[in-house]
């Protein structure tokens, strides 16, 4: 949506050949096929192996998981309270600098420069997904940059 309005063209690269190590040879792939089995294979395996990777969850765990009748569902109430205008405004002025933008392309430093009627509308927003209990599918997306580092 806010690309739209402010008439913003998304970027991305296109990657159309990829050096890989296979048996500890350089291999370079230039189909998109190749490309594709590449980049899947590199980004499942860039942050560890999965610790339960096809591994059924114990009934110890299930038990553990499971809604617990001892607790009083009135404890929570207050993590989905409305937010205060004066909470929304000290989150946004926490908010950390110098950190990349999401796919909305909107930064913290543009976070905390809004106007009055903007951060009113933001604290709307925040307050209806509390409301749904939902947030928009988009905010579950990130851009991920491939950095290119010698091999």
């Amino acid at each position: 949506m806010l690309d739209s309005i402010l008439n913003r063209k998304r970027k991305k690269i296109v990657l159309d050949k990829v050096l890989i190590k296979k048996d500890g040879q350089k291999q370079l792939c230039s189909t998109e096929k190749e490309i594709t089995e590449a980049m899947i294979e590199h980004y499942q395996n860039a942050a560890g192996k999965k610790m339960n990777d096809g591994i059924a969850m114990s009934d110890r765990w299930q038990r553990q998981y499971a809604p617990k009748n001892d607790i009083n569902t009135d404890w929570y109430n207050a993590t989905v309270k409305e937010i205060t205008e004066e909470e929304w405004m000290d989150t946004i002025q926490e908010l950390t600098k110098d950190k990349a933008a999401g796919p909305s392309k909107v930064s913290n430093e543009e976070l905390k420069h809004l106007g009055t009627n903007m951060k009113a509308l933001t604290l709307k927003l925040a307050n209806m997904c509390l409301q749904i209990g939902d947030i928009p599918g988009e905010w579950r997306e990130a851009l991920l940059y491939p950095i290119p580092k010698t091999i």
